[in-house]
C-alpha cells in the first residue's frame, strides 16, 4: 500500500518531484566537485539523465508511463486510418457477442444448477432401447440416438404412477411434461410464454419455497380440482409489479381461465433450464389448456402405449445410483413386457436407467445442482 501511495502522489505532483530531483542531482554533482574538481566529478558521477530515468522508475515504475504513451500512440493511428480502426472495431464486437451468446448458452444448457434442496438426492429417469420399439405407439416429447440405440426421459403416465407407488429406493417421485409456448393473457396484456405441466408434489419434492402465496399442491393435480397455476417471479413483476398482488388473481391460458396460487422463488427456473417455464400448470389440467392435441384427456393418464411424462425423484438416505438402477431397472422392464399384446411388441422391450443429479431434459448431460 505505501508503494502504490507514493506512486499515485507522483502522478498528482510530478512537476514538484521532478523540480526536487534535478536538484538533487545538482546537489551531488556539487559535491562531487568539491573534491575532484568538475571535469572529473561529471566524469565519475556518469549520465545525469539516466541517474533521473532510474530513479523515476524506483519511483513509479514504468507500466502506466508506457501505458499512456501506447494508448497515444494507438489514438493517432486510428485517426490517420479510420476505416481500418472501424473495421477493427466492428471484428472486436462481434467476436465478444459471438462469445458471449456461446457461453450463455452453455450456461444455460450445461453450467447454470439447479435451485432446490438437497440437488445431490435427485435422479432423472430415462429409458433406453437398441432401436424403435413397437410398444411405443405414440410418443410425445424428446428421444436420442445414442451408442447404445434409443434414449428418451418420456414415460406413460400409468409407469408414473406404478413406480411411484411401487419402489424402495425413492423417498419421493415426481412428475412433469414441456407445455410448450402458450398464449397468455392478463388484464387485457398478451404474451407468448413457456408453460410446464407438473405433478402435485413437484414443489414440495424439489423443496423450492414460494416467494408469495402458495405453489402447486397435490390437491391441484386431480381431476375437478378448481384450475390454479404457479407464476415465475419475472411474470409476476412484469405483470403485477410485486408477487403480492398477482395471488388470486385470473390469468388466461390459451382462452381458458386458472387463478394464480403463488408465485416461484426468484432463482427457480425449473428442472429444464433452456426453458425456464413462466408459468406452472397442474399436469390434470392439461386438456384445458391444449384441448386439440389431447383430444381424448383421460385416454392419456391410461395409455400404456403413450410416452410422454418425464420423470425424477429424491433417493432415500443411503441408497446409491448403482443400487437404483438395479432395483427400478428390474420393476420397470417387467412393468412394459405386462403391457405388450403380442410377441412384435415383446422384442425388443426398453430397459430404464437412471442419471444423477438432476441432468435435465435430455437425461444425458450433467447437471451439477446448488440449494436455494
Amino acid at each position: 500500500m505505501k508503494i502504490l501511495w507514493r506512486r499515485l502522489l507522483w502522478f498528482a505532483h510530478r512537476d514538484r518531484f521532478d523540480r526536487e530531483l534535478d536538484e538533487e542531482m545538482r546537489h551531488h554533482l556539487a559535491l562531487k566537485a568539491e573534491d575532484l574538481g568538475a571535469a572529473q566529478a561529471a566524469r565519475r558521477f556518469g549520465n545525469v539523465t539516466l541517474w533521473k530515468e532510474n530513479s523515476r522508475i524506483m519511483w513509479t515504475g514504468t507500466f502506466f508511463e508506457q501505458l499512456s504513451q501506447d494508448i497515444r500512440y494507438a489514438l493517432r493511428m486510428m485517426n490517420a486510418d479510420r476505416l481500418f480502426a472501424l473495421m477493427a472495431v466492428l471484428s472486436l464486437a462481434l467476436g465478444i457477442g459471438a462469445n458471449t451468446a456461446i457461453y450463455s448458452f452453455m450456461d444455460a444448457i450445461m453450467i447454470r444448477a439447479l435451485p432446490v434442496q438437497r440437488p445431490e438426492q435427485l435422479v432423472i429417469l430415462n429409458w433406453r432401447a437398441p432401436k424403435k420399439i413397437p410398444i411405443v405407439r405414440n410418443h410425445m416429447g424428446t428421444s436420442y440416438d445414442d451408442p447404445g440405440g434409443q434414449t428418451s426421459p418420456n414415460f406413460p403416465y400409468p409407469a408414473y404412477e406404478f413406480l411411484r407407488k411401487n419402489n424402495q429406493v425413492f423417498s419421493t417421485l415426481f412428475g412433469y411434461s414441456a407445455a410448450g409456448r402458450l398464449n397468455l393473457v392478463v388484464d387485457g396484456q398478451a404474451e407468448l410464454g413457456e408453460g410446464q405441466y407438473v405433478s402435485g408434489d413437484y414443489f414440495s419434492v424439489l423443496g423450492v419455497r414460494p416467494t408469495a402465496g402458495r405453489l402447486i399442491a397435490p390437491e391441484d393435480d386431480r381431476t375437478g380440482a378448481t384450475p390454479v397455476v404457479a407464476i415465475s417471479y419475472g411474470f409476476s413483476q412484469r405483470h403485477f409489479g410485486s408477487s403480492d398482488g398477482a395471488i388470486g388473481k385470473s390469468i388466461l391460458i390459451n382462452g381458458k381461465s386458472f387463478v394464480i396460487a403463488g408465485v416461484s422463488h426468484p432463482e427457480f427456473f425449473g428442472v429444464r433450464p433452456q426453458g425456464a417455464p413462466v408459468v406452472f400448470i397442474p399436469i390434470h389440467d392439461l386438456g384445458l389448456v391444449d384441448l386439440n392435441r389431447y383430444n381424448d384427456v383421460d385416454a392419456r393418464f391410461i395409455d400404456n402405449h403413450f410416452y410422454w411424462i418425464e420423470m425424477m425423484g429424491r433417493l432415500k438416505p443411503g441408497i446409491s445410483l448403482r443400487q437404483a438402477n438395479a432395483a427400478l431397472s428390474a420393476q420397470f422392464h417387467r412393468w412394459v413386457a405386462g403391457t405388450a399384446e403380442n410377441e412384435k411388441e415383446r422384442a425388443p422391450l426398453p430397459a430404464l436407467w437412471a442419471q444423477e443429479g438432476g441432468s435435465g431434459v435430455d437425461g444425458l448431460r450433467r447437471q451439477y445442482a446448488r440449494p436455494l
